[in-house]
């Protein structure tokens, strides 16, 4: 099997976020062969990040000119064979993730279900976030078939960003990354089981630093933070999510995604 991952700190704030998963990576894929590949990040954060994939014994890559998330998530899934796990940097393991990998025949993608979320905020546009399978951890029971597969359907840009008009109301919809594939895919995408969260969690924003991360640790040099508090966040980021509840508009249309999606017009690619 094999892990990859991407670090990307620009600045010394980010760094803890950037470190979550290069601390616990050998406890969630204990016989994987992990590669890191830190993104332009700034000096400090670089050496940081390759002393650690040392000590752990990962294979660690340098990209001088940085690229976007869903070219690394596109380049890995071409160039990759067999089982295979992307996962962000900023997700931390409490447990063997090994077994999230395998699936049920026909399964080709796993991972953890963001549901359809309604943003509204006041004076700007409704913000309608289509569901996917978060790209924080994408399961790949075999790579090459989940790449020949999505090649086959001709979709151009399938893992980026795209922004959607609604015909009609005031309402932008985003499909995220990987969104398109999660609906491409239909039954061959399948979401983790509760059971199967509680083996991680992920740090959502983490490997950005801000208020966040500046409040609970200030001095975010400090690698060796501790992380516990962590566990079980993705219990609360999911009674989060009911404060986005969807509308009833689109729970009427959602249940026919490819009819709603053709009643959109594609704003074109958003930049990550």
């Amino acid at each position: 099997m094999n892990v990859f991952t991407m670090t990307c700190s620009t600045t010394p704030d980010g760094i803890y976020g950037n470190m979550l998963a290069l601390r616990t990576l050998r406890t969630g894929f204990p016989t994987a062969n992990i590669t890191v590949t830190d993104n332009a990040s700034c000096w400090e954060a670089r050496h940081l990040f390759g002393e650690m994939c040392s000590r752990y014994g990962y294979t660690f890559r340098t990209i001088d000119i940085r690229i976007r998330h869903h070219e690394f998530i596109e380049d890995v899934v071409a160039t990759t064979t067999g089982p295979l796990a992307i996962v962000d940097p900023d997700c931390v393991f409490w447990e063997d993730c090994e077994p999230l990998v395998k699936a049920e025949p026909g399964v080709l993608l796993r991972g953890r279900l963001f549901p359809a979320l309604e943003i509204i905020r006041p004076n700007i546009l409704r913000k309608i976030v289509v569901p996917r399978l978060h790209t924080s951890f994408l399961a790949i029971p075999d790579a090459q078939k989940l790449y020949v597969t999505l090649a086959a359907t001709g979709t151009p840009a399938i893992w980026q960003q795209h922004l959607l008009r609604i015909t009609g109301p005031d309402t932008n919809v985003l499909q995220d990354t990987g969104a398109r594939v999660y609906e491409l895919l239909g039954t061959q995408a399948q979401p983790f089981r509760e059971a199967e969260l509680d083996r991680y969690d992920h740090y959502i924003n983490g490997t950005t630093g801000g208020p966040v991360a500046l409040t609970t640790y200030p001095d975010v040099w400090d690698c060796t933070a501790d992380y516990q508090h962590l566990k079980g966040a993705w219990k609360i980021q999911e009674e989060s999510f009911s404060s986005y509840q969807v509308s009833e508009e689109w729970e009427r249309r959602k249940t026919q995604p490819r009819e709603f999606i053709a009643t959109c017009t594609d704003r074109g690619m958003v930049e990550e």
